[in-house]
């Protein structure tokens, strides 16, 4: 090939290959430039959320109110809460126990027939498949048994088991448990009446009208529109018996408030801020003692 011809095929080549070399460094420069473009959207909006932040703070009003013994304390107000600071003002604690369902459930029925359970062989093979982990009244498991997500009262003395023999297994009664034979899908086991809750409670967690939700055994259950079957949990209410006056019960030794309210009250020398079941408890921070209860409105 003559000398000419492979110095223009060597050109024809850089001509080729510079392009591609000029829009990498390109495409370089525009994600360099989208970075920094990023970083600089990320500051304002951080810097936005703090004076927000910062205007809360300087927007809530203070309120002065006096203990049992006369002290003063101050409590962060505002239009989204209401304080309480008389014991009598909080009218409303959780059932303290699960009722008993009279009868068998279905999903027992549609497993043994005639509700009669098989004699136990063996032992349960987690604590928790024992009736009497969940309470002493559950431990004798003549009278107690653990399936299929339900705690089982047994006590027909005559019910004929599947072999045609007498047994004394039979379904009496039952305790549908979260989770288990009140899981989301589940139908709700028998009919039942909602109880009424604060209205509060149903403010706060957004619960409908009342056919639009159940509860049982410190829990709320969302239904599905229909009412046929539960379509989630709405709250779990540990209904630890919390009293203004009082000491904090055990186990709210850890700052838990929900996100949306923590600039407004923060733990300080002057005060502790505990959350439980729609209410933001302050507390004496060297007696712990329950000075007010902050109801959430919104």
């Amino acid at each position: 090939m003559p000398k000419t011809w492979t110095f223009l095929a060597g050109m024809t080549g850089l001509t080729l290959i510079a392009p591609l070399v000029i829009g990498i460094a390109a495409a370089e420069q525009s994600g360099a430039q989208q970075s920094e473009q990023a970083k600089a959207q990320n500051r304002v909006t951080a810097a936005r959320e703090q004076r927000q932040q910062e205007q809360a703070r300087e927007n809530a009003a203070v309120t002065t109110f006096k203990d049992s013994g006369g002290r003063e304390f101050r409590v962060p107000t505002s239009d989204r809460v209401h304080v309480l600071t008389r014991e009598q003002d909080i009218a409303w604690n959780p059932p303290a126990a699960a009722p008993t369902f009279s009868g068998c459930p279905a999903a027992i029925s549609g497993t043994y027939p005639g509700c009669v359970l098989p004699p136990r062989t063996r032992p349960p093979e987690k604590a928790w498949h024992d009736p009497g982990w969940f309470s002493p009244t559950w431990a004798d498991d003549t009278q107690a048994r653990f399936e299929g997500g339900y705690l089982l009262r047994l006590g027909a003395a005559n019910a004929p088991a599947a072999d045609g023999t007498e047994s004394g297994n039979g379904v009496v009664g039952y305790v549908p448990l979260l989770g288990g034979g009140l899981a989301v899908g589940q139908p709700w086991p028998g009919s039942y009446k909602p109880v009424p809750l604060p209205a509060y409670v149903t403010r706060y967690y957004g619960l409908g009208g009342e056919g639009a939700w159940r509860y049982y055994d410190r829990t709320i259950y969302r239904m599905k529109p229909d009412g046929s079957a539960i379509s989630g949990v709405a709250a779990i209410l540990l209904g630890a018996p919390i009293r203004i006056g009082q000491t904090m019960p055990q186990g709210h030794d850890v700052y838990n408030l929900p996100a949306a309210w923590r600039d407004q009250y923060r733990d300080g020398p002057e005060a502790l801020y505990r959350y439980s079941d729609g209410y933001i408890y302050q507390l004496d921070p060297a007696s712990r003692r329950v000075r007010a209860a902050i109801e959430l409105l919104s």
